[in-house]
């Protein structure tokens, strides 16, 4: 009798144990595992694409030219109206030489460091060596950006006018690949 009631109490624990388990596992599941977000196919990309394109309609911007100050319009056809084969095939000549000829050139003014109210900062290096090649990887991208003594550090930044002008700045650096932060001077 004894021993029978020894066996019961350890089936009795053994299934608490694994009741335990079970409860734990399923809660665990439902609580900690990630939702999954149903992944858009390539169909449904291209149809919401063509969709805003067909909302949007075509895209048309002037063009300041230099001698006699016309604006010049120039459309770009909308991607909707192509066919899928034009669109492989055809070349849309977005600015002709003619065009690309009276653009003015703006002529880039030097930094003026006390109008700079925002830095958006590209890097900070102990390394003289390194924020020069980071100033010349920004130069190449079109910035002009500045190396400043920083503590005992060397900080490379671009200047902004007004914190609108450094987000702006911000954001093309992104899409060129860069990694910046705002500060304020």
């Amino acid at each position: 009798m004894h021993l029978l009631k020894n066996i019961f109490l350890v089936v009795i624990l053994v299934a608490v144990i694994v009741g335990s388990f079970w409860i734990s596992f399923n809660l665990g599941k439902s609580f900690l595992m990630p939702v999954t977000k149903e992944i858009k196919t390539v169909d449904q990309m291209t149809s919401e694409a063509d969709a805003i394109i067909k909302k949007i309609g075509p895209v048309t911007f002037e063009v300041e030219t230099g001698e006699d100050s016309s604006p010049v319009n120039v459309n770009l056809p909308a991607i909707a109206d192509l066919q899928a084969d034009e669109i492989k095939t055809k070349e849309v000549d977005f600015m002709t030489p003619k065009i690309e000829s009276k653009i003015k050139k703006v002529k880039k003014t030097p930094v003026d460091r006390a109008v700079c109210a925002y830095k958006v900062q590209t890097g900070i290096f102990s390394v003289s060596n390194n924020a020069e090649a980071l100033k010349t990887k920004l130069q190449k991208a079109g910035f002009e950006p500045v190396i400043e003594k920083y503590g005992k550090n060397l900080q490379v930044y671009i200047c902004g006018e007004s914190l609108s002008d450094a987000k702006m700045i911000a954001s093309r650096l992104k899409a060129k690949g860069f990694v910046s932060v705002i500060r304020r001077k």
